[in-house]
C-alpha cells in the first residue's frame, strides 16, 4: 500500500518540478533520490504504521486531490501512473473488506 502511495506523490512532484527550471545542486539531487514517504515505529506482526512524509503538505494535497478526482473522474487526464497506483489500493481495501 506505501509503494502505491508513493506512487500517486512521486508523480505529483515530477508534474510540480516539470514547472520549474532549477540549477542542480548536491541537496536537490540528495532530495530527489529521497523517497517522499518513510514508515517509522514498525512493530512486528502490527497492522498499524505510522508513515511520514518529506513534505507533509504536499503529501496530503495530494491524496486530497487524488480522492476528488475520484469524485470528478472527468475532469482529469488519466494515465498508467495514475491508474496503477490507484489500482492497486483498490484492490486492497477490496481484500480488506
Amino acid at each position: 500500500m506505501l509503494n502505491a502511495v508513493q506512487s500517486l506523490i512521486e508523480h505529483n512532484e515530477a508534474d510540480e518540478s516539470g514547472l520549474v527550471e532549477r540549477e542542480p545542486t548536491e541537496q536537490h539531487e540528495a532530495a530527489e533520490t529521497m523517497a517522499p514517504l518513510h514508515l517509522i515505529g514498525v512493530v512486528s506482526g502490527s497492522a498499524c504504521y505510522r508513515v511520514a512524509a518529506s513534505d507533509s503538505e504536499q503529501a496530503i494535497n495530494t491524496l486530497s486531490e487524488t480522492g476528488l478526482s475520484l469524485l470528478n473522474p472527468d475532469s482529469v487526464e488519466w494515465g498508467p501512473e495514475l491508474l496503477s497506483p490507484i489500482e492497486e489500493l483498490s484492490s486492497i481495501a477490496r481484500s480488506l473488506s
